[in-house]
């Protein structure tokens, strides 16, 4: 947090360059938006309304499923 008022929690996920097959970008993104999710849940803080940890976890890990619903699909 940089002050009192700041609101944002940002992670940025990047697949490294050294994964260049698909194969590897697929397990890399899945592993790290469960990871995502980790962060979310245990850094947010928990009480008060501006910060939501477990329905904004819940959400990235909805995106996880949906993103390997779309991996089995397309392999």
């Amino acid at each position: 947090m940089v002050g009192r008022k700041q609101r944002r929690f940002i992670v940025i996920l990047e697949v490294p360059p050294t994964l260049t097959d698909r194969t590897s970008c697929r397990a890399w993104i899945s592993d790290a938006l469960g990871q995502a999710a980790a962060i979310v849940r245990d850094y947010l803080p928990r009480k008060g309304k501006d910060f939501p940890a477990d329905r904004l976890a819940a959400e990235v890990v909805e995106l996880r499923e949906r993103w390997v619903v779309h991996i089995e699909s397309t392999a």
